[in-house]
């Protein structure tokens, strides 16, 4: 058959598929090769050979393409993984492992699904971000099911008597997609992960999700640390700056060196871009905004950076190398690992509770922004993989991924408390996101 036959036979059987659900399906497809932000309406209309009035008549503009098409995704992975617990109920099986099984299962057949379900939408802003909120909220019930049954102690903040703490077993979704995720990223874009490299870690992914389901003990909850000291946004040094005094210079100080004018309007423009994408999304973020909020010029703007994801990337960072800095700081202040890991968790969570624009960028903006983003945010994650990670101790059993789940649900715990606009109160998962870092290790 010649390609122009082909051509024409592909043509015929796409023409037979609803128009909107062939749009659906190419944007999913896009997301997953080069990203929404790359994604226009053009690339889509082209993939799913429709009419650009035909788009029209489906959808108002490319975010409701993706808000519709996160939305049947979302119904569709969650109502597979409630099935799959059903079913492993209904057969005496073990449901996490089921759980588990489903989503790895859900990946391997749809990895683009999954970026667009676990990162790009966050690039439609509010809206998007609610979807992924439903997202791990129906997966976080379907796995709370799962836990269902045991009967662990009460008593400590975020965790129930007799099942998992709705919130808990969400953060456990999130880190199981996000497992899928970084077994599936391909640089800028996503693949299908090995299937048999990923379906050999559903005993040890289960395994550890029920050892997190349960409560944290007495000896693990944390007492109140400090917040530690650091800028109000990546920009700066200087603890407890109003920001609006910080937008110029004021005009006695106009006559100060040329290289403060070039640090201080540096300073402007991240703190600016990384207050606006935690306002309204990066992606919603234009030029003309950024320059007025930072009270630059354009020309300024392009003296200091590339574009605007070069300012995203230096505001991600220098946010990123502070809070690292200060967690290894606290984890090092302490002899024994099972000290120095609940200062390093308080003292993350606490910068980030001080620092709510640069959570928004590192936990949502940056995964949303473009592929090469997402990879140098994947890479800032893994730092703190390698801290948490324990010693091998032949006298103890533990699944080679539990520290890397387990950094990816404290992730998720704080990604929640941006999703309910509770950034500043992260500092009150202190005793949860402890047990999850090392609770699960404490047993023989």
């Amino acid at each position: 058959m010649n390609p122009s036959t082909t051509q024409t036979a592909t043509r015929a059987k796409a023409a037979k598929i609803a128009p909107a659900v062939r749009m659906l399906d190419a944007i999913v497809t896009l997301v997953g090769r080069q990203g929404y932000a790359a994604t226009t309406v053009t690339d889509v209309i082209e993939l799913s050979a429709a009419s650009r009035r035909t788009f029209y008549q489906h959808f108002s503009d490319r975010q409701d393409c993706l808000l519709r098409a996160a939305e049947e995704l979302t119904v569709t992975w969650v109502a597979a993984c409630e099935a799959a617990v059903e079913r492993a109920k209904e057969r005496e099986e073990p449901a996490v492992d089921a759980f588990v099984s489903q989503l790895f299962v859900l990946t391997i057949g749809n990895p683009s699904a999954l970026r667009l379900l676990l990162t790009d939408v966050g690039g439609a802003g509010d809206p998007g971000l609610a979807h992924h909120r439903r997202l791990l909220e129906g997966l976080g019930g379907a796995l709370g099911e799962a836990l269902d049954g045991r009967r662990t102690p009460g008593g400590v903040r975020g965790v129930g008597s007799t099942r998992t703490e709705p919130l808990v077993a969400e953060a456990l979704a999130g880190a199981i997609l996000q497992i899928s995720y970084v077994r599936a990223f391909r640089g800028v874009r996503v693949g299908s992960p090995r299937r048999r490299e990923l379906m050999d870690l559903v005993p040890d992914v289960a395994e550890w999700a029920r050892a997190c389901g349960t409560a944290p003990t007495p000896e693990l909850v944390v007492g109140e640390y400090p917040p530690p000291v650091g800028g109000r946004a990546p920009g700066t040094l200087s603890p407890h700056m109003d920001a609006k005094r910080r937008r110029a210079l004021a005009h006695s100080e106009r006559t100060v060196s040329r290289s403060f004018v070039v640090h201080n309007q540096r300073e402007r423009i991240l703190d600016a871009i990384a207050n606006l994408s935690a306002a309204k999304g990066y992606s919603a973020v234009s030029i003309p905004a950024l320059v007025t909020e930072a009270n630059v010029s354009v020309q300024a703007l392009y003296e200091h950076f590339v574009d605007k994801e070069d300012a995203l990337l230096v505001a991600y960072q220098l946010g990123h190398r502070k809070a690292l800095a200060l967690t290894e700081q606290a984890f090092e202040a302490h002899t024994s690992r099972r000290d120095g890991v609940p200062a390093a968790v308080a003292t993350v969570l606490s910068f980030l509770a001080s620092e709510p624009s640069f959570a928004h960028v590192a936990l949502i903006d940056m995964p949303a922004a473009s592929g090469r983003l997402a990879g140098i945010a994947n890479q800032g994650t893994a730092a703190y993989v390698e801290l948490l990670k324990p010693e091998a101790s032949p006298s103890r059993h533990e699944p080679a991924v539990s520290t890397e789940a387990s950094t990816y649900a404290i992730g998720t715990l704080c990604r929640l408390y941006l999703l309910d606009h509770k950034a500043q109160e992260m500092s009150a998962l202190v005793d949860v996101a402890t047990h999850l870092a090392l609770g699960p290790r404490t047993r023989p």
